[in-house]
């Protein structure tokens, strides 16, 4: 008997082996080593093995060697070595595989084994062990000390992670393969499917060098200081629009747009002549879009011609490029500053106390509202109450076992082999003592023959049956059994 299992010793042929008895096995598997021992006359009466093994879920099984010591080893008092091993199992030779360290030898000796992943091509592996301890450790030769499993997948590094300098042996170019900052590492992993290893590197190195262009958060949106924009709008007067009125449902969603604009520094306070109303348009993710209506604004502007280029010429400049690149700004409209004298043109307010600047809406409109039905004397005086009254409870004494006993029933429950789909609870006040009984159905009968088969004829009739006053607790047939 070892940590392995059960192992007997058995002839096979005119040979002896050790063998693991597994009472749900049906096929005996024979090593390829011991197979070789066999006389080539014996060896007609085995089926060699061209199945992949799997387990008992269907999953497969990978195969497992076992590591032992090359020789004996005698390893000093807070001392480490490197020692040769040997692979029992030829299966795992020529693959590259991990070694794990025996968990009843290491507490069995007391001793540390290092993991590591190894090369199996040659039969001899080295092994890293640390005597912690105070008395040397003798390891005997053949000691098996660690496992050996194969590698199926060798994980591929990720490049975004890489951070070394890669040379280009064709043309000798150097290139630094830097760490990618996190917000530019989705661009980076979506566009480098059709690219090879040197492209993927220049690449990531474009990206690296120009990562400020790239939105880190909603809040990183930019802003350009080449050009700022002009409203003309030559003599007219200021035009002053009414704030259209927004539903309850769209009034905190603007609300909270605001405050986040604000935060951001994208809008300020104003005392403006002029006035634009608020428009919320939903988004195709259900979000609100926070939109200004600006049309009549933009009828009294003076305007830039500026023609659009001709389809046909466009489509002529792309001939014979393969490789097109496209860039969305983050929030365009934001990202362009605003001429200081054209700033109160661009001024909006939502209906509220005082409609006249720019954050003049009332932030606490919805509240207000709420508060007001709430306080509405015609509104509460129709309301029914928010909470029924509930008779106080109390405790109850009980001085014998099943002196008082309460029943309740448990289901629909799915139906076992037996047809039952429902739990008779029965429990005893004074013990505590619960009793669960099947049954087929919730009829008055069935639960009168139970409680009688089950309790009274076992335990006596008790004085008191508290239920939930269900209407097969309260039939004829259940009050002529009490």
């Amino acid at each position: 008997m070892t940590d392995e299992g059960l192992f007997v010793l058995a002839g096979i042929f005119d040979k002896t082996i050790n063998m693991m008895l597994d009472t749900g096995a049906s096929v005996t598997i024979l090593s390829k080593k011991f197979f070789e021992t066999l006389d080539i006359s014996l060896r007609k009466g085995t089926i060699p093995v061209k199945q992949k093994l799997v387990s008992a879920t269907g999953e497969p099984v990978s195969s497992v060697g076992r590591i032992t010591l090359f020789e004996d080893l005698v390893l000093p008092p807070s001392s480490e070595t490197i020692v040769s091993a040997n692979i029992l199992d030829p299966l795992i030779k020529g693959k590259t595989a991990i070694v794990e360290p025996s968990e009843h030898f290491t507490n069995t000796n007391g001793l540390l084994l290092a993991t590591l992943f190894v090369n199996t091509s040659n039969s001899k592996i080295p092994l890293k062990i640390l005597n912690m301890n105070d008395p040397e450790c003798v390891i005997h030769k053949d000691t098996v000390t660690a496992f050996i499993e194969p590698i199926a997948d060798i994980i591929e590094p990720d490049m975004c992670n890489v951070n070394k300098i890669v040379t280009d042996n064709e043309t000798g170019t150097r290139y630094k393969n830097c760490d990618l900052p996190e917000h530019i590492r989705p661009v980076f992993k979506t566009s480098i499917k059709e690219l090879n290893k040197q492209q993927q590197i220049e690449f990531k190195n474009l990206l690296i060098k120009h990562e400020d262009s790239f939105s880190k958060s909603t809040a990183d949106i930019g802003r350009t200081d080449l050009v700022d924009h002009t409203i003309n709008t030559g003599d007219a007067p200021p035009i002053r629009q009414r704030p259209r009125r927004i539903p309850l449902a769209k009034m905190e969603a603007a609300e909270a747009e605001i405050k986040r604009m604000a935060k951001d520094g994208l809008i300020e306070p104003s005392t403006s002549p002029w006035n634009s109303p608020v428009v919320m348009i939903r988004k195709s993710d259900l979000s609100w879009r926070f939109c200004l209506d600006y049309r009549i604004l933009n009828n009294i502007t003076v305007k830039q011609s500026q023609f659009l280029p001709r389809i046909d010429d466009t489509l002529d400049a792309l001939s014979q490029n393969k490789w097109f690149s496209t860039l969305d700004l983050k929030s365009g409209y934001h990202q362009l500053n605003l001429a200081n004298e054209d700033r109160p043109k661009t001024a909006f307010s939502l209906p509220g106390e005082d409609s006249g600047s720019l954050l003049s809406y009332h932030s606490g409109y919805r509240k207000d509202v709420e508060q007001w039905c709430k306080c509405c004397n015609i509104c509460t005086s129709r309301k029914p109450p928010s909470k029924k009254p509930k008779a106080p409870l109390q405790q109850y004494n009980v001085g014998a076992p099943f002196e008082r006993i309460g029943i309740d029933i448990l289901g629909p429950l799915p139906k076992s082999t037996r047809g039952n789909k429902f739990v008779l609870v029965i429990g005893d006040y004074f013990t505590k003592w619960m009793e669960a009984i099947p049954i087929q159905d919730m009829e008055a009968t069935t639960v009168a023959n139970k409680l009688i088969e089950r309790i009274v004829t076992i335990f006596g009739v008790p004085m008191e049956i508290h239920s939930d006053r269900g209407s097969n607790f309260e039939s004829n047939v259940f009050a002529e059994m009490c």
